[in-house]
């Protein structure tokens, strides 16, 4: 189910889907990983709109009633990735990763700056520059005479027995409205933004895929 592009990484875009089937099918992926029956893999794809709420989230951070959730078609669930509250829907870039970390020289705290890396290259392939910030995790987007950047890729990952799970959430064309029902990774005021939002341009998720495999295996190249 995962098509390959290099000896050493394989992907696949599997489009819409929903939270729980891609949770099932991360799961398969990675006891397949971890038995050695596929090689160090992604999969991308868009997700139905769904809050999820990691290991360090709560619901407090649900600022929207649940049935006016429910009346949107917007579940919440709980997630074992690591972070805070997120919402996920279509127009977002999703990336689940399936790597052997220690096989790549990679900590767990390497392999999210890595990550972290390769979406700053990504933006930066269309002309927008994004930063990292010390002491949090994701991509941002500096706001020109403000301290408070705007947010434009979250990361929560899982590690288990040496293989990687979950990964990041990239903002390209998505409705940046739904970031209302949240707050945000914990953050209150918090503003998202988005790829389509920065650069009034249309941007097929499929196309910024392409460049995160490529980025990705350009830094793991390095740590050869």
């Amino acid at each position: 189910m995962i098509k390959s592009i290099n000896s050493e990484i394989a992907y696949k875009w599997w489009g819409m889907q929903s939270y729980s089937k891609s949770l099932k099918i991360q799961k398969k992926n990675h006891s397949h990983r971890v038995s050695d029956q596929i090689k160090d893999s992604i999969m991308f794809l868009e997700h139905l709109p769904i809050i999820t709420i990691g290991r360090t989230g709560s619901e407090k951070d649900i600022i929207s009633d649940f049935q006016k959730l429910t009346e949107s078609s917007i579940e919440v669930i709980h997630s074992n990735r690591g972070g805070e509250t997120t919402f996920h829907g279509p127009g977002q870039l999703i990336g689940y990763f399936f790597i052997k970390i220690k096989d790549r020289d990679l900590t767990p705290i390497s392999y999210v700056r890595l990550l972290e890396k390769v979406l700053v290259l990504s933006f930066a392939e269309y002309g927008l520059e994004t930063i990292t910030l010390k002491g949090k995790t994701g991509v941002w987007v500096q706001r020109k005479n403000s301290d408070n950047p705007k947010k434009i890729a979250a990361i929560g990952v899982r590690i288990s027995k040496g293989v990687t799970m979950h990964g990041f959430s990239a903002n390209i064309s998505n409705d940046l409205s739904q970031f209302d029902h949240i707050v945000p990774c914990g953050m209150p005021g918090l503003e998202s933004t988005s790829l389509k939002k920065e650069l009034s341009q249309n941007i097929e998720l499929v196309d910024f895929s392409s460049n995160v495999v490529n980025n990705f295996i350009k830094e793991l190249a390095k740590k050869k």
